[in-house]
């Protein structure tokens, strides 16, 4: 630790970096589809992940989810793509209201 730092805020990198590399890969594939994304779905990812390279021990429970998602700088938000559309005789009908 540097000798200006003023406090230790944990390692940037998790104790599997190779299963969040792949489920950060995962995610941003998802998001650029467009495709909903919750944290059961980064979970189960990261299981199978896990599962897949023999890895003993790991856990994808929501606090790894939670610091996960901080450690790469994601959060989960909604995509909203569908607007109000305005009433064919809205004009008409505004004027009308006015007077």
């Amino acid at each position: 630790m540097s000798s200006t730092c003023k406090n230790f805020q944990g390692p940037r990198t998790g104790a599997h970096s190779e299963v969040d590399d792949v489920v950060a890969e995962f995610l941003t594939d998802l998001r650029n589809k467009k495709l909903p994304v919750s944290r059961k779905v980064l979970m189960k990812k990261s299981l199978e992940e896990a599962e897949r390279k023999e890895i003993e021990n790991f856990k994808a429970s929501e606090q790894w989810c939670n610091h996960f998602m901080k450690r790469y700088g994601f959060a989960l938000h909604c995509w909203t793509s569908v607007c109000q559309r305005l009433l064919a005789d809205f004009e008409e009908k505004l004027v009308s209201f006015q007077r």
